[in-house]
C-alpha cells in the first residue's frame, strides 16, 4: 500500500479524531522528510517531520530528526525545542543530550553544554560516541567564562 503523503491532511484528520497513522507510516514520513530536505524543500520536509510525530508521538526519532534538521539550518531555538521534547520521552537519550550541548556551544553557552555532557557521562555507556564528541567540542571551545555584573 502506497502512503498518501499529504502532511496537512494527516494533521487535520488526526485533529478531527481519525485513527492515528501506524508507526510504519511514521517511518515513511521520516523517509519522505529526509528526501524533501535533500532536495531543498524545507517547508515540505518540516510538514513531513511533523506528520511523523503525529504517527509515532511516543518515539524520539521524529523529534530528533526535526531537531537535527533545524540545527543544520542554525535555528537553535527550534532545535533545542525538539531535542527537549525527545528528552521528555527518553530522559537520558544520548543524541538529544548531544544535540542540546551542540546547540548550547553554538550560542556560546559552554556551561549548558557542560551540563548535558555531565549527564551523558553519567548515563551513557563507556566510550559513548556522543559523550566523546561533546567532550572534544567543549575542550575545543574552551572553559566557561563568567561575567561580572
Amino acid at each position: 500500500m502506497k502512503l498518501d503523503l499529504k502532511p496537512a491532511a494527516t494533521v487535520a484528520l488526526f485533529a478531527l479524531g481519525a485513527a492515528a497513522p501506524s508507526f510504519a507510516q511514521g517511518t515513511d514520513y521520516l523517509r519522505a522528510a529526509e528526501e524533501a530536505a535533500a532536495r531543498g524543500d524545507r517547508l515540505t520536509a518540516t510538514q513531513l517531520y511533523q506528520s511523523a510525530m503525529i504517527a509515532a508521538p511516543k518515539t524520539t526519532e521524529p523529534y530528533l530528526r526535526l531537531a537535527a534538521f533545524y540545527a543544520g539550518d542554525q535555528q537553535w531555538v527550534l532545535a533545542r525545542k525538539y531535542y527537549a521534547i525527545a528528552l521528555e520521552l527518553e530522559p537520558a537519550n544520548p543524541p538529544a543530550l548531544a544535540g542540546l550541548a551542540f546547540a548550547a556551544l553554538a550560542r556560546g553557552d559552554v556551561a549548558a553544554a557542560q551540563y548535558s555532557y555531565d549527564i551523558l557521562m553519567e548515563t551513557c555507556a563507556p566510550g559513548c560516541a556522543e559523550a566523546n564528541d561533546i567532550g572534544n567540542a567543549i575542550a575545543a571551545h574552551g572553559p566557561p567564562t563568567t561575567t561580572s555584573e
